[in-house]
């Protein structure tokens, strides 16, 4: 499984695809030191918005037959620390 740092956040560079109906779907993950992930499903679990603007956006995604969490927060990517 995707080990983050303790109970924390890890940030982490995301590739996204995003479709002409403005749905945003991450598909892989690249960690500092070089491991990169497939994200094999992802599902939009809750998104916030402040002002008309996406804020965060919180993803239950499966990596490695393992589900865990994705987050974007102002356009900062991190996993769930395990």
């Amino acid at each position: 499984m995707v080990k983050g740092s303790g109970s924390g956040k890890q940030y982490v560079t995301v590739q996204v695809t995003h479709y002409a109906d403005g749905e945003t779907v991450p598909v892989l993950i690249f960690y500092p030191g070089g491991r990169v992930f497939h994200i094999w499903s992802s599902r939009l679990l809750e998104e916030k918005t402040k002002d008309y603007r996406i804020e965060q956006q919180t993803y239950e995604i499966v990596v490695n037959g393992q589900k865990t969490k994705l987050y974007c927060e102002d356009g900062r990517w991190s996993v769930q620390g395990r």
